[in-house]
């Protein structure tokens, strides 16, 4: 395990714990439910994913190796949106822009992680951590089209 592997995943999970207060910070400023519950959950999977890097970074310090990483779920919830919920002001595209820009950069990161390593324990969590920053990626993409174009939420439909 070198050192610089150690001070990858200790910036990656700096990156993880900044995007879960930026998630939550986002939902404040978020008028839709719909927009809040995504933003919400999104917080809490970052924070996921920063514990498991931690647990991972204590494991490899000692020596002791990858530690397994089962993946995490998104629950599509089912969100009733209030009449006349006012439309999302323009904050809302610019944060979900740089949240886009975040989950691609994470994805790039978990992906050159996981070439670097030879353990398959390892490269299967980075593998999973790169599909899930994807999948948000996906996600916020469509919440970003949706809005720009049709001014609703996708998520929660």
């Amino acid at each position: 395990m070198g050192h610089s592997q150690l001070d990858a995943l200790s910036i990656a999970r700096q990156a993880e714990d900044k995007a879960a207060r930026f998630y939550t910070e986002a939902a404040e400023k978020c008028s839709d439910p719909r927009g809040k519950n995504l933003f919400l959950q999104l917080a809490e999977f970052e924070r996921t994913h920063s514990k498991k890097l931690d647990q991972l970074i204590d494991s490899l310090s000692v020596s002791e190796g990858y530690v397994e990483y089962d993946g995490t779920e998104l629950v599509r919830a089912e969100i009733e949106t209030p009449a006349g919920v006012v439309a999302e002001s323009g904050d809302v595209l610019d944060i979900i822009s740089q949240a886009i820009e975040a989950e691609r950069n994470a994805k790039e990161t978990y992906e050159k992680l996981a070439q670097e390593t030879d353990d398959p324990l390892g490269k299967d969590m980075f593998n999973k951590l790169a599909q899930e920053e994807a999948q948000h990626e996906r996600l916020l993409n469509d919440q970003f089209y949706s809005l720009s174009n049709l001014g609703y939420w996708v998520w929660g439909e």
